[in-house]
């Protein structure tokens, strides 16, 4: 299924389909990632210093930033190229411009300041000389 392409994704293509990620560089470079087959995680979480109940059973926080954004993106299976693409966007550099589309949980948007959690992976099988991965599993978050 194709839809019409919405702002965060602008000049990427004419068409973006119903998921969809990129990584953009300083450089503007944008690094389209494989389609998670599996249905991305979308939080906001507010980044507390400290929290604690008085006497009464109040509740009382302080916080550093309120709604900080996290995308858990989680692939099945990926060959060794798609799984290379991975991660040579997430390490070229430390911060970086990161666009996510999900028509499925009706999430979209751009992260101006996103950095990648741990990548994790497992091997599953080396077919002809080519590694093939299972479990991928990476967390961004918006700095």
């Amino acid at each position: 299924m194709t839809r019409t392409n919405p702002v965060p994704f602008a000049g990427l293509t004419d068409k973006v389909p119903a998921n969809t990620f990129a990584v953009e560089l300083s450089d503007g470079t944008r690094i389209t990632l494989p389609v998670p087959k599996i249905k991305p995680g979308y939080t906001e979480e507010d980044l507390q210093l400290d929290a604690w109940r008085d006497e009464a059973g109040y509740l009382h926080k302080i916080e550093a930033r309120r709604s900080l954004r996290r995308v858990d993106l989680e692939w099945p299976y990926l060959n060794n190229s798609q799984l290379q693409l991975i991660k040579n966007a997430l390490k070229a550099e430390e911060y970086f411009k990161f666009y996510y589309y999900n028509y499925e949980d009706g999430t979209s948007g751009v992260i101006n300041e996103a950095y990648s959690g741990t990548l994790t992976y497992n091997l599953y099988t080396l077919r002809k000389g080519e590694a093939e991965w299972i479990d991928i599993k990476v967390a961004i978050i918006e700095r």
